[in-house]
């Protein structure tokens, strides 16, 4: 599993101040309908320091999909931390399914970019605009402590949704923070804390304001029932 298999990228220590350089390394390359499972992804870092091109995304993970007929790339059960790039520090693309991302920077923005989310636990992200940015849907998530930006202010847990389509749905955020759907995306059943800021949702429904102060998981990111004010 994740804790014993492990893909190392690399940082380029004769790179810029983020170890981005043309000796850094990405940890995972996907392409439509390829998937990784079961490993920690750590130290994935792109080679350029642009945005705008495939050697400056995903750190961790670039999943690429071609067409609107193929097949999302998935990374599954795995550990993803110590990863940076430009835009989508961890993971920019695919799907990304009960995962731990934890101690990921993203340089301009997003921690997880271009994605859908399923069952996975962020915390401990330095993104200047979002642990989430631009993704389609995150559900049955959990947001714990440490997702700042890159002067240590709570990162938006949410900043920009990809369509009126996307839906945030059972999801814990357990930490200050915010959640701008900016295409009003539909927010279900999801539990944060009363210092926590909703906007521009489409819809709200059952969603509730706590004072949970962090979660408590298993080690592969799941709340504990009956550990979490949020869950019991």
């Amino acid at each position: 599993g994740a804790k014993v298999t492990c893909i190392k990228g690399a940082h380029d220590n004769q790179g810029d101040e983020y170890g981005r350089g043309n000796n850094a390394i990405r940890c995972v390359y996907l392409q439509d309908g390829s998937s990784v499972e079961g490993f920690t992804l750590s130290e994935g870092t792109t080679t350029a320091t642009d945005y705008e091109t495939d050697n400056g995304i995903g750190g961790g993970v670039l999943a690429v999909k071609w067409g609107a007929q193929t097949v999302n790339p998935i990374v599954r059960n795995c550990i993803i931390t110590g990863c940076v790039g430009g835009r989508g520090g961890a993971v920019y693309g695919g799907d990304c399914v009960n995962c731990q991302i934890v101690g990921n920077e993203a340089i301009a923005n997003a921690t997880v970019r271009n994605a859908n989310v399923y069952g996975c636990y962020f915390a401990g992200n330095r993104s200047e605009k979002g642990v989430l940015m631009y993704f389609y849907n995150a559900l049955h998530c959990s947001f714990g402590a440490g997702n700042v930006t890159h002067s240590g202010d709570p990162s938006p847990s949410i900043y920009h949704v990809d369509s009126s389509e996307s839906m945030v749905a059972n999801c814990l955020f357990l930490t200050p923070g915010s959640f701008d759907a900016e295409h009003k995306a539909a927010v279900i059943n999801c539990y944060h804390r009363d210092d926590f800021a909703i906007s521009n949702a489409r819809v709200e429904r059952g969603n509730v304001a706590c004072m949970a102060e962090e979660l408590l998981v298993y080690d592969n990111g799941a709340p504990i029932i009956g550990s979490n004010l949020a869950v019991d």
